[in-house]
């Protein structure tokens, strides 16, 4: 069989928010930015939850990144920036432990510490109240008494909003599924639905997740540095772990693809600051045949 050698732009696998390869949420890192559709197309082509397209470096050293998700292109997502991150500190050369990524929101700063990569988000921003607890039991096929009846279902943004809905057990996460035609007929409520509970299946986490997107072309996600960063914010507002929130998120159980997040969240001059960190694993690399690099490449 003819080699195809090193030709084309390119790209790296890696998985993220886990100390081992193959767990955690997978991510296509391509090392150029082309139009719109084509990289829709790369995108669906690599049929993870989300691909970045990195581009030039800025005078300022921060790197522009654009994340593409199998519905469409997104302004901010957590696994993808610390993934993004991870490849041009460990696998392009970028010096130094810390960078700033430029995304549809803004400056994202990441660092690394420990091997633990970090992303700084958004301060939290709290929007609409579900009301309707029946409706959205209803929607997630559990019970009303499943709810925690002294938190709100709310939701809450540090880039990308999530709807924040707080169960009692275990159980009741494990057995939550979001029924995604109903409630994107409600029209009004933001693509991801993050439900948490105290506890954990896994050993050295005290808060269990599960993150339904399907709005997105993705019915569940493994493990969302996004949502999970609104769950921070969420957590400290409600002081559910204290007035500053040290969490261990275990997310991606019930789909075979167990990831771990830490969460950071603390009153500051400028808000509530937000982290959200967890380790990144190399899995491969290799071209896309047939593209040629179109930008200044990064590294």
């Amino acid at each position: 069989m003819r080699s195809l050698g090193a030709t084309g732009v390119p790209f790296y696998i890696v998985d993220v928010f886990t100390p081992s390869r193959y767990q955690g949420n997978p991510l296509a890192v391509v090392m150029d930015q082309f139009d719109d559709e084509r990289m829709l197309a790369i995108t669906r082509e690599m049929n993870y939850s989300e691909t970045t397209f990195v581009g030039p470096i800025h005078d300022d050293g921060s790197v522009s990144v654009r994340i593409f998700t199998p519905g469409g292109e997104i302004p901010f997502a957590g696994h993808p920036t610390l993934g993004t991150a991870f490849v041009l500190l460990e696998m392009r050369g970028f010096e130094g432990n810390r960078l700033v990524l430029r995304e549809g929101v803004g400056p994202i700063p990441v660092y690394q510490d420990g091997g633990v990569y970090w992303m700084q988000q958004n301060p939290p921003e709290f929007q609409a109240v579900f009301e309707d607890r029946k409706m959205l039991a209803s929607l997630l096929g559990i019970e009303v008494e499943d709810f925690n009846p002294n938190l709100p279902a709310e939701v809450v943004s540090t880039g990308l909003p999530a709807l924040i809905v707080p169960l009692m057990s275990l159980d009741a996460c494990r057995r939550a599924w979001l029924d995604v035609a109903r409630y994107r007929a409600l029209g009004r409520w933001p693509a991801s639905v993050l439900v948490f509970a105290p506890g954990s299946i896994q050993p050295g986490h005290n808060v269990h997740v599960r993150v339904f997107v399907g709005d997105l072309g993705i019915p569940e996600d493994p493990a969302t540095g996004s949502a999970n960063g609104a769950l921070a914010g969420y957590l400290q507002r409600y002081e559910v772990l204290g007035r500053e929130v040290n969490a261990e998120v275990e997310q991606g159980v019930e789909m075979g693809r167990a990831s771990s997040l830490s969460l950071r969240a603390r009153p500051g001059q400028q808000g509530v600051a937000v982290e959200v960190g967890g380790r990144v694993q190399a899995v491969a690399e290799g071209w896309l045949v047939g593209e040629s690099v179109k930008g200044k490449e990064t590294m």
